[in-house]
């Protein structure tokens, strides 16, 4: 539970500890080059632009800098992170391919990015466990080709597992990435039948997906898939602080109006 000055001015589900909130003078004008924390009915607190008295002023470098954690290793700098990151994912895919039945690059819809990796169990004619993973990389990075790699010790207990592409940025935009994979749920419970609970894993921009995923009026797809859990790692959900941020270059995410005050 929430004490009544945390705050959620760095990533989502990281919870701060109480901070020294001092006033910002009223006569502060708005300005694009710092945002600030608002304490929000004592339990929460927001990003919003430097207008008004009782916030905390945030650097965009700062804020910038908090969102991208790939700058925050003490061993190597931010492309070398990347780097080993892609290396890993791609060799522990290739592998995971190498050695398990797999039905590749199957369509769920008519876009280039709708389509899914599936990774079989032995005997795929049994009931059998899914986990459906939808990858990281803010939206704009990374893909299905590289997400074999958490395939290895699931498969080999009986469990299936789909690995979702969908359309990245500037391509996609974020409304067009939530109804893709919320439709390639869809597709997987209608092709197989013996599917014995449905279970939604995501990483990083993919836990927000799978967070949207959870909150889907099935109705509208016909289906009302089994799902039994839900692993939800690194997610970023309050989306407003990266509309700040150089990660909304490509998506283009626009701002809420900001509040009329009286």
């Amino acid at each position: 539970m929430l004490g009544a000055n945390s705050t959620f001015c760095l990533p989502s589900l990281w919870v701060a500890p109480a901070l020294p909130f001092s006033p910002v003078p009223e006569t502060a004008a708005l300005s694009d080059q710092k945002l600030i924390c608002r304490q929000e009915d004592k339990n929460l607190a927001v990003l919003a632009p430097l207008c008004m008295s009782g916030f905390v002023a945030c650097s965009l470098q700062e804020l910038e800098k908090q969102y991208a954690p790939s700058r925050w290793s003490h061993r190597m700098d931010k492309e070398a992170v990347i780097e080993a990151h892609v290396r890993e994912v791609t060799e522990g895919t290739r592998r995971a391919q190498a050695t398990m039945q797999t039905v590749l690059h199957v369509p769920y819809g008519g876009s280039d990015g709708e389509k899914l990796d599936i990774y079989l169990p032995t005997d795929p004619s049994e009931a059998f466990p899914l986990v459906l993973y939808i990858h990281g990389g803010y939206w704009q990075f990374l893909s299905k080709e590289v997400s074999g790699f958490i395939t290895p010790p699931l498969v080999t207990q009986g469990i299936a597992v789909v690995a979702v592409g969908y359309d990245l940025a500037p391509k996609g935009h974020l409304d067009l990435m939530v109804a893709q994979v919320r439709h390639s749920v869809a597709f997987i419970v209608q092709q197989y039948s013996k599917i014995s609970g449905v279970y939604l894993c995501g990483h990083s921009a993919g836990a927000h997906l799978v967070a949207m995923v959870l909150s889907t009026d099935w109705e509208e797809y016909g289906v009302t898939p089994d799902i039994k859990g839900a692993f939800l790692v690194s997610g970023v959900y309050d989306l407003e602080p990266i509309t700040h941020t150089s990660v909304n270059n490509l998506l283009q995410m626009s701002r809420p109006a900001p509040p009329l005050w009286v």
